[in-house]
């Protein structure tokens, strides 16, 4: 059952975190500019000191704040492992496929001609035709099969930054830790990769991916457990009536 909480920040004295998980992105003001903050869920309130008494109306978590409240989630979750669930429901997935990934990576604007391709089918053509079929989008220019092309191709513009960042590490580890210019990312992840503040950040997402993960193979582990006594009592009767025969 999924449950709201809140957190104490670990370097900012003045805050507190809370994730709503019936939230009001449209209150918290998060659709105002998704890029800019790091969940719809995540809010921030002032305490003023005051423990964890608000003093202020909350608002959703600005991007800049990422590490900190990463840093502080995965704190509080690690003696707090009965709010996982809540966080499991929103917390990013893997699963990037490969191929298409491969084929982003192939796609290199030529000045020299005027390239079109199809996302869902992968494919590529220079049939001019085809500017006026929807199905097929214009190569832009900075499509240079990079990790940062490859990012801009996969960034969807309706997700926060904690999408966002997870995204980019996922294509990190998918391309072999390859290197991505943070100038070049900082408008589309929603805050500065290379900023001080943000040097414990990955430490941060990994620790909380492992007990989302942790949480979701279980639930798996359970799912499967539950099929197998159900397929074995399918069997009994089978195994009766040959016992009988």
């Amino acid at each position: 059952m999924r449950k709201d909480f809140t957190f104490k920040s670990v370097s900012r004295d003045d805050v507190a975190y809370e994730w709503i998980s019936n939230y009001n992105s449209h209150e918290n003001g998060f659709f105002r500019a998704p890029g800019t903050y790091i969940f719809p869920e995540a809010n921030e309130f002032k305490t003023f000191g005051d423990g964890m008494t608000q003093h202020s109306p909350a608002w959703a978590v600005h991007a800049d704040n990422i590490a900190d409240f990463m840093a502080s989630l995965a704190i509080f979750i690690n003696d707090n492992m009965e709010y996982v669930e809540s966080i499991a429901e929103r917390w990013p997935s893997d699963g990037i496929n490969l191929d298409r990934i491969r084929f982003y990576q192939k796609l290199k604007h030529d000045p020299e001609s005027i390239v079109y391709y199809h996302d869902l089918e992968m494919k590529t053509s220079k049939n001019d035709k085809k500017r006026h079929d929807k199905r097929w989008s214009h190569l832009p220019e900075w499509a240079d099969g990079s990790l940062t092309a490859v990012f801009l191709f996969l960034v969807k513009t309706f997700e926060g930054a904690g999408h966002r960042y997870a995204l980019y590490q996922e294509l990190r580890r998918a391309l072999d830790h390859a290197w991505a210019d943070p100038t070049k990312l900082i408008n589309w992840i929603g805050f500065d990769l290379e900023d001080d503040r943000n040097r414990h950040l990955r430490q941060a997402y990994d620790t909380i991916d492992c007990f989302v993960q942790g949480y979701r193979q279980n639930r798996n582990g359970q799912s499967q457990l539950s099929c197998l006594i159900h397929n074995m009592r399918l069997d009994e009767p089978a195994k009766e009536e040959s016992i009988a025969a």
